[in-house]
């Protein structure tokens, strides 16, 4: 069981509009994961701060954890050991609390609601407050839909009419403050609105996606609404990339997560050269 790798994450669409009823969907993205490994050496990662919350906040959960059993596993050596790039969008505290829960919760059988539920109490160490979603892909290593009907996992989806990849933009982000910014916007009614429309848009490309339709007609309005409205979460050295792929309808791009740096999302009919984007590294996803 401790041999088991989790995964790293990528929210394909519904970032910031699912708080407005719109959907999400986050796939699993195996290239990068997680697992405990006991090392030769002593470690010098300090889990008792996180123990210390745990056990706080351990009578919250639908299904409690061991943690008797994690305090020896550390005492015995062992570290989370992750190449998830960190600050960027992909899950890495996502992975550690969904190997924490996987390893040490009762095996009690729970819906997703449940473990989602769970996911978010552990997560909420690291993040101030969380949604528990990114750790759920993590632990099924499915792709999952939220919306407001609930939780539909999906064991694999088909295969995306064109290509996918991360753009790396080597710029870490400060989620909360992004957020901040947005939720602040949101109090504007002409803003609300557009985010409306932008959510009914990513709601469309994830039933296309899912059934196996084109999306690049419904993906470029949801790239053409980021680019207008939510501008502020592009860097600057990637907002004539932006247009140049809106106006050539060659390429979208869009925010993946929060945005403000870190990754984010390019769709492309055509397989793209990996220079074709300046100095941004690309990595193909593979849907």
């Amino acid at each position: 069981m401790l041999l088991d790798k989790y995964p790293a994450k990528i929210l394909l669409f519904g970032e910031y509009t699912v708080l407005f009823g719109g959907e999400a969907l986050a796939i699993p993205y195996p290239k990068y994961g997680g697992s405990w490994t006991k090392q030769v050496h002593v470690h010098e990662f300090d889990f008792s701060n996180l123990i210390t919350y745990l056990t706080q906040n351990n009578y919250l959960l639908n299904s409690k954890l061991d943690l008797t059993a994690l305090k020896h596993l550390i005492e015995s050596n062992y570290i989370f050991q992750s190449d998830i790039p960190e600050g960027i969008g992909l899950g890495s505290s996502a992975a550690l609390c969904a190997s924490i829960y996987d390893q040490f919760a009762k095996h009690n059988p729970l819906s997703l609601e449940h473990k989602k539920h769970d996911l978010a109490i552990i997560e909420s160490f690291y993040h101030g407050k969380s949604s528990g979603f990114d750790a759920l892909v993590s632990l099924q290593k499915k792709s999952i839909v939220l919306s407001q009907a609930g939780l539909r996992e999906y064991q694999k989806l088909a295969r995306l009419e064109g290509y996918a990849y991360l753009l790396l933009t080597g710029v870490r982000r400060h989620t909360q403050s992004l957020v901040q910014t947005f939720n602040t916007a949101c109090q504007l009614p002409a803003f609300k609105k557009q985010m409306e429309l932008l959510a009914t848009k990513s709601q469309e490309c994830i039933q296309q996606y899912v059934n196996s339709r084109n999306i690049f007609e419904t993906l470029s309005e949801v790239s053409s609404l980021q680019s207008r409205f939510l501008d502020f979460l592009i860097i600057p050295s990637l907002k004539e990339i932006w247009q140049k792929g809106l106006e050539e309808q060659s390429y979208y791009l869009k925010i993946c997560g929060a945005g403000g740096g870190g990754a984010y999302l390019v769709f492309s009919r055509e397989k793209m050269d990996r220079s074709a984007l300046g100095d941004f590294r690309l990595e193909e996803i593979g849907l």
